[in-house]
């Protein structure tokens, strides 16, 4: 296979190659690929893979931190619940032709196991004691991955809103 494989220029990637022999009845296994992780024990589950949920809480911690950093955190409370609305919900990307939506569902509709997801809301509700207004973690709070994933939960933003939310990604 690798020899197939290399006469077309390409070469295997001894990290993410991994051989799995089925015929000893052996039908349990678990790979990433796409964003998302496949796990076989007599069914299969399909949750986050470990990179996109690392890449989710990297933007959260990103989202909270510039708040904290922030010398008018009172201006950034605003731009910090839209940063985290934005993570939790979903929406649709303007001035593209497809009219495309993104977000918490839409980038992960094939998952049947919502464990990560699950942890992202507990990894936001640690991160969100660092911050010292009460009013503000209040409501944050009330932000949640798994209901954005599970009632799709939509939310618009403008084009000028969506570039200032998500420029520190970047």
């Amino acid at each position: 296979m690798e020899k197939k494989i290399n006469k077309h220029g390409l070469i295997v990637n001894e990290e993410k190659n991994c051989l799995q022999d089925l015929s000893n009845g052996n039908m349990n296994f678990k790979l990433e690929y796409l964003g998302y992780e496949f796990t076989y024990q007599r069914t299969l589950k399909v949750d986050m893979s470990t990179k996109k949920l690392n890449a989710y809480k990297e933007k959260i911690d990103k989202a909270i931190s510039t708040y904290l950093l922030s010398p008018m955190q009172m201006k950034h409370k605003r731009l910090l619940i839209s940063r985290i609305r934005f993570l939790t919900g979903n929406t649709k990307l303007t001035n593209n032709k497809g009219g495309a939506f993104t977000g918490i569902f839409y980038s992960n509709r094939f998952i049947n196991v919502d464990k990560k997801i699950s942890d992202l809301d507990k990894y936001l509700d640690h991160k969100i004691c660092a911050i010292p207004n009460d009013v503000l973690k209040c409501k944050l709070r009330k932000l949640k991955f798994k209901k954005g994933f599970d009632e799709k939960t939509f939310r618009f933003f403008s084009p000028m809103e969506l570039s200032n939310i998500t420029r520190i990604w970047k």
